[in-house]
């Protein structure tokens, strides 16, 4: 009986086990990221929710400063405690938030970066303003979900500017 003969079964034993294992640890990790990109969408998905809801709700009912200073605070916030989730090329949400918040209501949408704007009087009313707002915000929303049910799935979320060129404005 030579050496090969002798190893041979253990070899392939040993190679199987650690096969086997790396597979396991693929698996576990990639249940791991499943449930960060689930907790990531839920955390984000209520304050983007209450962005465009105050957006919606515009068009009938005059909010305080201090409701969209707020909310795009909350929203700031969360994006800082979970932004390093999102995939590469989402880097820029929440400028394009801030973007589509602020070409609505103004200053007020910069309350998280300057606590002089928490209570800066919003910009006069725009109705095409309002729709972009709300718009865009719909399409965030809807990307986010999309991402939170099938992560893998590789999903362009364009900046609010490059959304808005189509549209002529």
């Amino acid at each position: 009986m030579d050496i090969l003969t002798l190893v041979g079964p253990l070899g392939t034993g040993v190679l199987l086990g650690v096969l086997g294992d790396r597979l396991a640890l693929r698996r576990e990790n990639g249940r791991d990221r499943l449930t960060r990109v689930h907790d990531a969408a839920q955390a984000l998905l209520p304050p983007l929710r209450r962005l465009r809801d105050l957006a919606r709700d515009s068009q009938h009912e005059a909010h305080h400063p201090r409701a969209w200073s707020e909310a795009m605070t909350a929203f700031s916030r969360c994006y800082d405690d979970i932004g390093h989730r999102f995939p590469d090329s989402w880097r820029h949400l929440r400028q394009s938030v801030r973007s589509a918040v602020g070409e609505f209501i103004g200053g007020a949408a910069m309350a998280d970066l300057d606590k002089r704007m928490v209570d800066y009087p919003l910009a006069a009313p725009d109705p095409e303003w309002r729709m972009h707002a709300v718009d865009y915000l719909e399409y965030v929303v809807y990307l986010v979900q999309q991402w939170q049910d099938e992560p893998n799935r590789r999903r362009v979320l364009l900046g609010f500017d490059a959304w808005l060129a189509p549209r002529g404005v």
